[in-house]
């Protein structure tokens, strides 16, 4: 795969990487000896792809080699997966276990109200899912801001406040216990509470959140709360077993920025003067949303994807530095529309050059990876699940983060 996705951009054959691989001993975080062994090319433009093996030690003493992955960096890569007729396929599934540390169920791990009953099923799909291949799984979202549920349209505040207990109940149900053997989990609270401060709400004010708080600081406050007691009822760690997260788009608008980043400093303050435990317990994770769209498009034409600015390293490193005082800092849904494979390579590359000198990023999460899609795929893996040039690219940035 590696030679063949070669083609068009670097001379290279299967005998080469043989004889070029360079090896190294490491010593894993599992504190085991491990043989790692790569490859790597470069093209004209002095582009990096890599392709890598490792090898395990068994009882026997002899060693078992396998190809690297994205899994085997020191941070969590991840792939938005959905409930679909694709994710039944073999390849599919081998990919999705091979590769990713994360799965980001997008929209489909639940839906946002129970008119439905809310995808039960494909919730249970993926928790096992991840189970059995010993993967996190990001939950997006507790409350959505799109979140219009018609039979809470005249719903009392009493039915209103039953709604957001039982929606928490249900969700935190789904966590682990990383005692158990399991990942942790990461629990997305809310996607967006910057419409509270926009003034024109539209379709957003039948939101039953903001029928039911008026205030994102008072929302997030109060939720969070809540989501850490329950927790604590049912055994579960806080910052081990399950991360609550905040997510958002546009952040790197400085008016935008401005907005949530007061948000979550002034709601982790009054969160543990209530709790009466340390701020720096509190785990509010900033989850960056890097969907972007290469053309000056219309976010409201195309799910959501504003311009790719021109200074993004430079607006990446600043949210960074600024948001890390929260928390680790989490990016999500990454894709660049409209674009062709070398501007989505240096798109990847601007964003995993800012996760290694931060050190600050807990996981990275490409939006449909695997799908099919030209506006959801991200363009590393062809249709028929064969590894990309883009792929190996990545897999070179990925191997060195630290």
């Amino acid at each position: 795969q590696f030679v063949e996705a070669m083609k068009g951009i670097a001379n290279v054959t299967g005998e080469m990487v043989i004889n070029g691989l360079k090896f190294e001993q490491i010593i894993g975080a599992d504190k085991k000896p491990y043989i790692f062994a790569t490859y790597t090319i470069t093209d004209k433009s002095n582009t990096a792809y890599t392709i890598g093996f490792i090898a395990e030690q068994n009882k026997e003493g002899r060693w078992n080699w396998k190809e690297v992955s994205l899994r085997d960096g020191n941070v969590l890569i991840g792939a938005s997966v959905d409930a679909s007729e694709q994710d039944e396929l073999s390849q599919y599934q081998k990919r999705t276990r091979e590769e990713f540390s994360i799965l980001f169920p997008s929209g489909s791990f639940l839906q946002w109200t129970f008119e439905q009953p809310w995808g039960e099923k494909p919730a249970r799909q993926f928790r096992k899912w991840a189970d059995e291949n010993h993967q996190s799984i990001y939950i997006h979202s507790t409350f959505y801001h799109q979140d219009r549920a018609p039979s809470l349209k005249n719903a009392t505040k009493t039915e209103l406040e039953q709604y957001r207990d039982q929606r928490l109940k249900t969700l935190l149900n789904y966590i682990r216990r990383v005692s158990d053997g399991y990942k942790p989990t990461y629990l997305n609270l809310f996607n967006e509470l910057t419409w509270y401060y926009q003034g024109n709400w539209g379709y957003e004010s039948e939101n039953p959140m903001i029928r039911l708080y008026g205030d994102g600081e008072d929302a997030l406050v109060d939720v969070y709360i809540r989501a850490h007691r329950m927790a604590n009822k049912m055994g579960l760690t806080i910052g081990k077993d399950v991360v609550f997260t905040y997510s958002n788009y546009d952040l790197l608008n400085t008016g935008k920025g401005n907005v949530d980043y007061n948000l979550l400093i002034n709601a982790r303050r009054r969160i543990a003067s209530e709790l009466g435990i340390p701020e720096a317990q509190i785990q509010l994770m900033p989850v960056l949303q890097l969907r972007f769209d290469k053309l000056k498009g219309d976010p409201a034409q195309n799910g959501g994807r504003y311009p790719l600015p021109e200074n993004l390293p430079s607006l990446l490193e600043k949210f960074v530095q600024r948001f890390s005082e929260i928390g680790p800092i989490g990016f999500s849904e990454i894709n660049l529309i409209n674009a062709t494979d070398h501007e989505r390579m240096v798109f990847y590359d601007q964003i995993i050059a800012v996760a290694k000198t931060s050190g600050k990023i807990k996981f990275i999460i490409f939006e449909g990876p695997l799908g099919f899609q030209e506006r959801e795929n991200a363009r590393l893996f062809n249709p028929d699940f064969t590894k990309t040039a883009l792929y190996y690219n990545l897999l070179n940035e990925i191997l060195e983060l630290k």
